[in-house]
């Protein structure tokens, strides 16, 4: 599943280092940007005491092993969507803004206004037109 952050302040998750149960855990946070694509594996680690670590690859360059019960709260609060979703709400607000345009509804056009110009920075990261790292 390929994810990303939709959060403007970023998202700050766990990521394990190494250890099998709670006491001799190591870890290191890591803070994700707005526009960073997450690619979800299915390799798992699991930590006694804390639960699942699994791997992800980040703007399919940095691979760490994530907490995924944060990594579910970032699903859940809409801070991270999967990138499908980003597309469909792309398009769907480019259709409903060419309809305010038609009838002239100005309130409604600008509010859909600002909502594509948040979803293009999105959407040009999924396409490829806005590298990595900017």
């Amino acid at each position: 599943m390929d994810l990303i952050v939709s959060s403007e302040n970023g998202i700050k998750v766990e990521c394990l280092e190494y250890g099998y149960k709670k006491e001799n855990l190591v870890s290191h946070s890591k803070t994700l940007q707005c526009g960073d694509v997450l690619t979800v594996s299915n390799k798992g680690k699991y930590v006694v005491g804390v639960g699942w670590f699994v791997l992800i690859s980040v703007n399919k360059k940095i691979k760490d092993y994530m907490w995924t019960k944060e990594l579910e709260e970032a699903i859940h609060s809409n801070k991270t969507m999967p990138i499908i979703d980003c597309m469909l709400d792309y398009f769907n607000v480019s259709f409903q803004l060419d309809r305010a345009l038609e009838s002239r509804n100005k309130q409604l056009f600008l509010s859909l206004s600002e909502k594509k110009t948040k979803l293009s920075f999105l959407y040009d990261r999924i396409s490829g037109k806005l590298p990595v790292g900017l």
